[in-house]
């Protein structure tokens, strides 16, 4: 994303860039009014880059990560973020 700062406190971004960014901030308020409403998200794991793990949560289509695990031990990441997964996906 490129920025062009005019004065203090403004600051030029590309119309595409602006888009994306709203479009992610709708789907986000969204998401948050639909966790207050009752609605329960799912939580998964996905093998990231050099032996990275990260938990996703997913609900109604909008999908954002809440934790890493990027430790040099594969087999701890995987551990941990499975553990991690299944306590989300509890009902309490």
């Amino acid at each position: 994303m490129k920025l062009k700062i005019i004065k203090d406190n403004e600051v030029v971004v590309d119309v595409k860039e602006y888009t994306k960014l709203l479009c992610f901030e709708n789907a986000f308020k969204s998401m948050q009014r639909k966790i207050l409403d009752g609605k329960l998200p799912s939580f998964t794991t996905w093998y990231g880059y050099n032996g990275n793990y990260i938990v996703f949560m997913e609900l109604n289509g909008f999908i954002t990560d809440i934790k890493r695990f990027d430790s040099d031990d594969v087999e701890y990441n995987r551990l941990c973020a499975e553990e991690l997964v299944e306590l989300l996906n509890q009902e309490q």
